[in-house]
């Protein structure tokens, strides 16, 4: 019988590491066929759940996110899961207001998801797309009332956390540059007879 394997992925972390790591050619990932890699011989991939926020701030990184998110929309077995971006203005040391962006519920749905999916037996193992501590609680929820289920954490580029691997006691993967090269969107996708091209700056 089959091994069923879920991804959680934390969007931000994700892109924020392969960006500070490799700049920007690297951003049109295929997320299936990264998990595909992950993935070992007999696993078959049961949801992959990417955790993100729509952009406010910026109108260029938004129509850049809106691209790929549709070119997502063609990976198997995948579940968007949206959060949002809260506004909160901070005063600079010149004295005025200034606008500041925090990314809320990412982190929080990527634990539901995975805490819920263990209990509800929908998986056998979960695989964790991401780098920060926030991660440790639900890791830890999960081996306390699911000792059966396999959490795997795969730490994104420059996302290393050395709570979250100590808490899971089982080795991690580190997504390297050539899991991201190897896996790249084609340049145009469409979906649902709507095309998604990859921005001009992540060429």
């Amino acid at each position: 019988m089959s091994e069923r394997i879920s991804f959680y992925i934390d969007g931000y972390n994700l892109y924020n590491g392969i960006r500070d790591a490799f700049g920007k050619k690297w951003l049109w990932l295929d997320l299936g066929g990264l998990c595909a890699d992950i993935a070992k011989p007999g696993q078959v991939i049961e949801k992959i759940h990417y955790c993100t926020a729509q952009m406010k701030s910026n109108p260029g990184s938004r129509s850049r996110q809106d691209a790929y998110l549709g070119a997502l929309q063609s990976v198997p077995n995948y579940r968007r899961h949206l959060g949002r971006f809260q506004d909160n203005p901070r005063f600079c040391r010149c004295g005025h207001l200034v606008g500041r962006y925090s990314e809320k519920q990412t982190d929080t749905r990527v634990a539901s998801l995975m805490v819920a999916d263990a209990m509800a037996n929908r998986t056998d193992v979960l695989a964790l797309i991401g780098g920060d501590e926030d991660f440790v609680p639900p890791i830890q929820t999960i081996r306390q009332e699911c000792p059966d289920k396999v959490v795997v954490v795969c730490l994104p580029p420059n996302r290393k956390c050395g709570k979250l691997t100590k808490i899971n006691r089982k080795p991690s993967v580190d997504i390297s540059e050539q899991m991201l090269r190897s896996n790249q969107l084609p340049k145009t996708v469409r979906v649902k007879g709507k095309d998604f091209s990859r921005p001009t700056e992540w060429a």
